[in-house]
């Protein structure tokens, strides 16, 4: 198979008007530009600057997360100076009409979303899977604390009992599930 070289073809910025000016904007969002701007979102959405605990975890930033994208495609991506930016009559209708003229704007809000939501899904997971582990490792520490050394028949017959309550636990329940799914993988792999 020969190779073909594609053309590139020249992307025209577009020109839209706000408050008399002309303003100009970049019509297409690259690959590296999405990957940044999707990078500063997550660690302005799950990593604030000021953090907010409810329930123990930290609370997402979303207003800081939008905002700050905001001002950022609003300062790489269009002929808009941002020191004379004044935010107090900053519409966000503007901003619509800025995106609007992106071709691929909705393909990156969407790519996003879908970033943000698995990070939920893995903090969620890692919650569950880390809280399970952690009342294990309580019961383990308080057991041990227990032993008799000078009865240590006994104290066999106790740890014995633990480790049978243990793998009626929900923690072995996830260690038997990831056996199983580990043994079908070897059998579908040969």
């Amino acid at each position: 198979m020969e190779k073909v070289k594609i053309p590139q073809k020249t992307v025209k910025d577009a020109v839209i008007e706000i408050n008399g000016q002309e303003v100009e904007v970049v019509t297409h969002l690259s690959l590296s530009d999405m990957i940044v701007l999707i990078n500063d979102y997550v660690m302005a959405y799950f990593l604030p600057s000021r953090k907010v605990l409810v329930d123990g975890f930290v609370k997402p930033d979303y207003i800081t997360a939008e905002y700050t994208q905001k001002l950022a495609i609003i300062d790489k991506f269009t002929s808009i100076d941002m020191a004379d930016v004044d935010f107090k009559t900053f519409r966000d209708s503007w901003f619509d009409l800025i995106t609007s003229k992106i071709e691929n704007y909705q393909h990156f809000r969407e790519m996003q979303e879908r970033v943000i939501s698995d990070i939920k899904e893995e903090k969620i997971l890692e919650s569950q899977v880390g809280s399970v582990l952690d009342a294990a490792f309580e019961m383990l520490k308080e057991a041990l604390g227990k032993l008799d050394l000078q009865n240590m028949p006994k104290e066999m017959e106790k740890a014995q009992q633990l480790l049978k309550e243990m793998e009626e636990s929900p923690v072995a329940s996830v260690f038997k599930e990831s056996k199983v799914e580990k043994k079908k993988s070897k059998n579908v792999s040969k």
